[in-house]
């Protein structure tokens, strides 16, 4: 079976990646459209994310504090935008977090743009520690969210392009992957990657550290 990736360039024009964001980390509001995108980074609202929402809304758009939350927010009014995300990529509308699908026609074109907003939302670096006659350090990446049907579809679309992944179901409802190990963790780079710059800097920074 052949493997299958997108190119870069894809990713960087694809509405799926905002998609992707949105589910993970966004939410959409139920009787108005609003579209709010919030990051304790603001370099990513400001640097990344907001080119996103603003090529799908056609509107300026500034990041701003919410000083109660302790975050930074990207916020909108746009039906367009909203209906978009609600209708061609499924995205619910108020609490979402456990009930959240994949969408039901994503193109092939569109998963990896899609897998970047989800791991640009949700996953996080880690190193592994194994102990033997010395101790061995191992490049992880994490990924936990609260819909079981995400994380399968994830884990299918990491293994459809040829990368190792291990999954597990918490008793608090929680189910998260693992992508573990130098070979696994460079070739996520490769064949999927993050979408911001900044992630993909982190992972090649933790894996050539971990090699010492």
């Amino acid at each position: 079976m052949a493997l299958l990736y997108t190119s870069r360039k894809s990713a960087e024009t694809s509405p799926a990646y905002l998609a992707g964001l949105i589910a993970a980390d966004g939410s959409l509001e139920r009787d108005d459209p609003f579209i709010t995108l919030p990051s304790a980074d603001r370099d990513f609202l400001e640097k990344h994310a907001r080119k996103y929402l603003e090529a799908l809304t056609g509107r300026k758009i500034k990041s701003f504090a919410d000083k109660g939350a302790k975050v930074y927010k990207l916020r909108i009014y746009n039906r367009s935008a909203w209906e978009t995300l609600t209708k061609k990529y499924g995205i619910p509308t108020g609490a979402k977090s456990r009930i959240v699908k994949p969408p039901p026609k994503l193109k092939q074109s569109e998963e990896i743009p899609y897998l970047k907003g989800w791991f640009d939302g949700e996953a996080w670096l880690e190193v592994i520690r194994v102990r033997s006659k010395r101790i061995h350090r191992y490049p992880r990446i994490g990924f936990k969210v609260r819909s079981k049907a995400i994380r399968n579809w994830i884990v299918k679309m990491i293994r459809k392009r040829g990368i190792r992944v291990s999954y597990y179901d918490r008793s608090d409802e929680t189910f998260g992957l693992w992508i573990n190990g130098f070979n696994a963790c460079e070739l996520f780079s490769k064949r999927i990657g993050f979408g911001y710059s900044e992630k993909n800097k982190a992972l090649k920074r933790l894996v050539a550290k971990c090699r010492g």
